[in-house]
């Protein structure tokens, strides 16, 4: 699954995160992702926590999130 966070990797605003996040616990809140890439985008931020929790609108967009993130992680 390297080939899916590759791309991720060079953004700056990415690092950004990925920095911040080290050693912190909590929520972390990302804005400004059009739909496609909010999967990609937790898929990529979930190395290391046991558990992920992935709060949505309603239950249909729930749905469609946990299938998508199914597609990409074990």
């Amino acid at each position: 699954m390297q080939a899916i966070k590759a791309p991720l990797a060079e953004l700056a605003d990415f690092e950004e995160v990925l920095k911040s996040r080290k050693g912190l616990r909590g929520l972390i809140q990302i804005t400004g992702c059009v739909n496609t890439q909010k999967t990609h985008m937790m898929y990529a931020l979930g190395d290391g926590p046991i558990y992920r929790v992935i709060a949505c609108s309603d239950e249909v967009k729930a749905r469609q999130i946990y299938e998508e993130y199914r597609m990409l992680s074990e």
